[in-house]
């Protein structure tokens, strides 16, 4: 279990800090690489494991990407966003974790 959740936090680890370097470059938070941890972390150590990455990932996402910056507030303007950035996660975690548990 704690092998499993510290592979899923690697890998949100590894999209965090490949997303702050990104940062420089595109106006709006770049959260792709959060999606991929959250589908890696799903497809390699199971769908718990794809839920702590989403946990994580959504916090991280908050505190550093949307503004206020370092906080965990959200503007009304980027509730919908946020709101679909979750639930895209959410259902990365799902198939991923449906498409390894069916191969």
């Amino acid at each position: 279990m704690i092998r499993r959740n510290a592979i899923a936090l690697l890998f949100v680890a590894a999209a965090f800090l490949f997303t702050l370097f990104l940062q420089g470059f595109f106006p709006y938070p770049f959260l792709f690489l959060f999606f991929a941890a959250v589908m890696a972390s799903a497809w390699f150590a199971g769908t718990a494991a794809g839920l702590v990455a989403v946990v994580a990932s959504t916090l991280l996402v908050d505190f550093f990407f949307l503004p206020p910056y370092h906080t965990f507030s959200i503007q009304p303007t980027d509730v919908a966003y946020f709101a679909a950035f979750i639930l895209c996660a959410v259902a990365a975690s799902w198939v991923s974790a449906a498409q390894k548990k069916a191969g």
